[in-house]
């Protein structure tokens, strides 16, 4: 459910919109978190100031890249208090290929 909600995100809302949700200012500044810290480094960003990221590095970094034609995962059911949901919900089915497995 984590990927799908992640991918769909990432195919609706440009790079800006992205990164004020996943470093929002906090009293009118942006501090990362030490696991967006990792992250950074991991994409061979060494910087720990979010002020200092360029356009391509913020790009970067806000978009995880997954490719659906080589990626796979077994996807169980999601419940909402009185429904039962299995697949996409209709909004989200244009932008994922996913193979049922049960």
């Amino acid at each position: 459910m984590q990927i799908d909600a992640r991918r769909f995100h990432e195919l609706t809302q440009s790079d800006t919109a992205l990164w004020g949700r996943l470093v929002p200012k906090k009293k009118g500044k942006r501090e990362f978190s030490p696991i967006q810290i990792g992250r950074l480094q991991r994409l061979g960003i060494n910087k720990t100031n979010p002020d200092d990221l360029t356009e391509e590095e913020i790009s970067k970094f806000v978009r995880l890249d997954i490719d659906p034609d080589t990626i796979t995962w077994q996807r169980g059911e999601d419940r909402v208090p009185g429904i039962k949901i299995s697949g996409n919900l209709l909004s989200q089915m244009d932008f994922f290929k996913i193979d049922n497995l049960w």
